[in-house]
C-alpha cells in the first residue's frame, strides 16, 4: 500500500521578490561577463543594475579615468547609466579607432535623431550623407572667406561692448561675445535678441540649459517626451 505526500510551497510575496531579484542578478552577471570577453576592451561595470559605475564615475571623473586607465590599460570601457563609454588613451589606440571599418558614426548618431527630430531610420540613411557633404563643402577653407570681414566686425563690435578691463567667468564672455556675433551673422541681424542685453540674456540662458540637458533629455524614450 502506498500512501501520496502533498506538500505546499510558501509562494509569499517575500519568496517571490527573493527569487525575482535572485534572477535579475544572475542575468546580469552574466551580461557582464560576456561582455567580458576578448573580442571586447575590459570593462569595469561597478555592481548596481543600469547604473553600473555612474556615481563612483560622477564624483571625480578626471581621476577615475586615469585610475581605470592604470589598472584596465590604455583602451578600456565603463558601463556609465546603461551607457558604454569606451576610453582610448594612447596615439595608438586613437589611430586604430579612427581608421577602423568598424566605426560608423551614422550608427551612433541616428537613436539620438529619430528621437529628438523624429525622422526615420530610412529617411537618415538615405539623406545623412547628401546633408553632411552640403555642411562639409559649405565650411571648406576656400570658401570662409567671405565670412571673415563680417564675423570679424561682429566679434570686434560685440567686444567693444565689455570694455578693455574687467575680470569674470571665461565661459560668460565667450557667450556675450561670440554668441551674439554667430548668430548675427547666420540668421541676419534683428532677427534674433542680440541687442538688448536683457533680452540676450534670456535667449542665453535658455540656450545654455538646453545645450546642458540636450544630451540627458535624447536617451529619454520617446513616450517620455511629451512631459518633459
Amino acid at each position: 500500500m502506498t500512501s501520496a505526500v502533498t506538500f505546499a510551497l510558501p509562494f509569499t510575496p517575500t519568496v517571490l521578490t527573493v527569487g525575482l531579484t535572485t534572477g535579475v542578478i544572475g542575468l546580469f552577471y552574466m551580461f557582464y561577463k560576456k561582455r567580458g570577453k576578448a573580442d571586447y576592451p575590459p570593462i569595469y561595470a561597478g555592481w548596481i543594475p543600469w547604473f553600473g559605475c555612474a556615481f563612483e564615475f560622477g564624483r571625480n571623473p578626471l581621476s577615475f579615468i586615469e585610475q581605470k586607465r592604470k589598472e584596465l590599460g590604455p583602451v578600456y570601457t565603463l558601463y556609465v547609466a546603461n551607457e558604454r563609454l569606451t576610453f582610448v588613451c594612447d596615439r595608438e589606440g586613437q589611430e586604430q579607432f579612427f581608421e577602423s571599418q568598424n566605426v560608423d558614426f551614422q550608427k551612433g548618431v541616428q537613436p539620438t535623431v529619430k528621437k529628438v527630430c523624429g525622422m526615420p531610420k530610412d529617411l537618415f540613411y538615405q539623406n545623412h550623407s547628401i546633408m553632411h557633404d552640403f555642411v562639409k563643402g559649405s565650411l571648406a577653407p576656400s570658401k570662409l572667406g567671405s565670412f571673415t570681414e563680417k564675423i570679424h566686425k561682429l566679434f570686434t563690435k560685440h567686444i567693444m561692448k565689455v570694455g578693455q578691463t574687467g575680470e569674470g567667468d571665461l565661459s560668460d564672455f565667450v557667450r556675450s561675445t561670440m554668441y551674439p556675433g554667430v548668430m548675427d551673422n547666420f540668421y541676419g541681424a534683428n532677427v534674433l535678441p542680440t541687442e538688448n542685453k536683457d533680452d540676450f540674456k534670456l535667449f542665453e540662458r535658455h540656450f545654455v540649459n538646453f545645450d546642458n540637458q540636450f544630451e540627458y533629455g535624447a536617451k529619454l524614450p520617446g513616450f517620455l517626451l511629451r512631459f518633459v
